[in-house]
């Protein structure tokens, strides 16, 4: 994971003044490093929730890290799009970044009632990406077993932390840091 954790590069001020961005498009560029984060995404996931129903990864690179680890895995992957992405009945949820507000949604019919879910993204900055994630999961009657986050900003307040979830199971935040 040393090698995961060098090529994760830092931007002050970027996308606005004030943000410190955690740049993980590095990883995905390198094959090695690439492979070893999924290894170990796929080998936690596997020991925490052998029983998840499916991956729900966040637009954008939340994809990157849930797409291919469900097709490992041979598990559902569920996208959780910004709006008007996705046909039919979608749940959906606003919330605020470090940087500005966004939305989140999600085919209703791509999460089962009663069933349990692990959520991917790139980054824990200030948890509301993940709380939106969280929130849209509840709104379907799913839980929540496992977020996975790969690095977090320093200096970030977190507005939400997943450790506060109500549901049972196990909530991961961070696994690797620079």
């Amino acid at each position: 994971m040393d090698r995961v954790k060098g090529l994760i590069e830092s931007y002050t001020d970027f996308p606005k003044k004030g943000v410190q961005f955690r740049d993980i498009m590095p990883v995905f560029r390198d094959p090695e490093a690439y492979t070893s984060l999924l290894v170990a995404l796929q080998n936690r996931i596997s020991a925490l929730a052998p029983d998840c129903a499916g991956l729900v990864g966040t637009e954008s690179r939340g994809f990157m890290l849930a797409a291919p680890l469900a097709i490992r895995m041979k598990l559902p992957f569920i996208p959780l799009r910004k709006p008007g992405k996705l046909p039919g009945h979608v749940f959906q949820k606003s919330f605020e970044k470090e940087y500005g507000k966004d939305t989140l949604e999600v085919q209703a019919a791509a999460i089962e009632k009663g069933k349990r879910y692990v959520i991917l993204d790139d980054l824990l900055a200030t948890g509301g990406t993940l709380k939106a994630a969280c929130d849209i999961i509840k709104d379907c009657e799913a839980m929540i077993f496992l977020l996975k986050a790969c690095c977090r900003p320093p200096g970030f307040p977190l507005k939400f932390c997943p450790d506060s979830l109500p549901q049972r199971g196990r909530q991961e935040k961070i696994i690797l840091n620079k």
